[in-house]
């Protein structure tokens, strides 16, 4: 019981790390989603004649 009302005495020293971080990591994390989702160097999305590809296709897959 000693250790729980420890922690939680010593939680207002932490929320302002917490309240720091998580639009950080939020941020940090959509755009590292979004550079997954880029097409690799040299893909351009579109094929020999110029038309579009379709979202699932890509060059030499």
């Amino acid at each position: 019981m000693v250790a729980v009302v420890t922690v939680l005495a010593h939680i207002g020293h932490w929320y302002h790390v917490f309240l720091y971080l998580a639009p950080v990591v939020l941020v940090a994390g959509g755009l590292w989603f979004a550079g997954r989702r880029l097409p690799e160097e040299g893909e351009d999305g579109y094929d020999v004649d110029g038309e579009p590809l379709g979202p699932d296709v890509r060059p030499g897959a």
